[in-house]
């Protein structure tokens, strides 16, 4: 695995982040 991060799956890893962000924020108003 290349110690480099790819700025795609950097960008993923951000809207994943995200994404749960908003889910758990759904759950717990």
């Amino acid at each position: 695995m290349p110690s480099n991060h790819n700025p795609s799956s950097f960008f993923f890893t951000k809207k994943l982040k995200q994404l749960r962000i908003q889910l758990l924020n759904k759950l717990n108003p």
